[in-house]
């Protein structure tokens, strides 16, 4: 049962639209963070102690921890612990994500996310290392989760296709830049009220930016996801090799 689960879920990561990579990704990373934290857990003073994965793979908001995990910088955005933190960033990565498959085809859903992702720890660090105390107070020891990259892409699909509805329970047909703007107004309230999670916010605003870039540049003719997307088809060509 387990092998022709796993033959499914590596033929839908080799051959899916890039949506559902993404959203893979995640989901992989969530279920062996949880099952390889078990014993680490264990050994570590129990299941209640924290998992030491998610320190090694979550990024550092201070200089020199950085500098001894500087792969964080890539991993901390596929990194989830809480089911509906993974839960939340992957129906809004699904349903925005298929909008961007759309109308802009499926070659740039991973270069916003994770140029997203860069720009949210660009904004997270900054913060945490000029701005904190005279701004932000407390932002936080480490930072993960999707959600920077997730909403690069809520920004780029509400800036391509303003007007595209999605049929929200309770509410009806709402327009995406709507939905938008409601949740850039969340993190704005969240960072002027102090919220405990205000690192994130700056995160989520920083992956709003690049969204905004990214498609201002297109509009312009100037296309970033190229380049990414040369070394993105080296990798999985590597992996069609390993596999055959």
């Amino acid at each position: 049962m387990f092998s022709s689960i796993w033959k499914d879920v590596r033929e839908r990561f080799l051959y899916g639209d890039t949506v559902v990579q993404l959203v893979l990704i995640n989901v992989i990373v969530w279920v062996g963070i949880i099952l390889l934290g078990l014993p680490l857990k264990a050994i570590n003073g129990g299941f209640g102690a924290p998992n030491p994965l998610v320190d090694w793979l979550a990024v550092p908001s201070g200089g020199i921890p950085l500098l001894t995990r500087p792969w964080t910088v890539f991993t901390y955005m596929f990194l989830h612990e809480e089911i509906f933190h993974i839960l939340f960033n992957m129906l809004l990565l699904y349903f925005f994500g298929q909008v961007l498959v759309n109308y802009l085809g499926n070659k740039r859903v991973i270069p916003i996310y994770v140029l997203g992702g860069l720009m949210g720890f660009l904004f997270y660090f900054v913060s945490a290392n000029f701005l904190q105390e005279a701004l932000f107070g407390d932002i936080g020891g480490h930072m993960m989760g999707a959600s920077a990259g997730v909403m690069a892409i809520v920004m780029a699909a509400a800036l391509i296709a303003p007007l595209h509805r999605f049929h929200l329970i309770l509410v009806g047909p709402v327009q995406i830049r709507y939905i938008a703007f409601f949740f850039i107004l969340l993190d704005i309230l969240a960072i002027q009220n102090a919220d405990p999670n205000t690192g994130g916010s700056l995160s989520h605003l920083g992956g709003v930016f690049l969204g905004y870039l990214f498609i201002s540049q297109l509009k312009k003719g100037t296309d970033w996801s190229v380049g990414f997307n040369i070394q993105l088809d080296k990798f999985r060509n590597l992996l069609l090799t390993i596999q055959d």
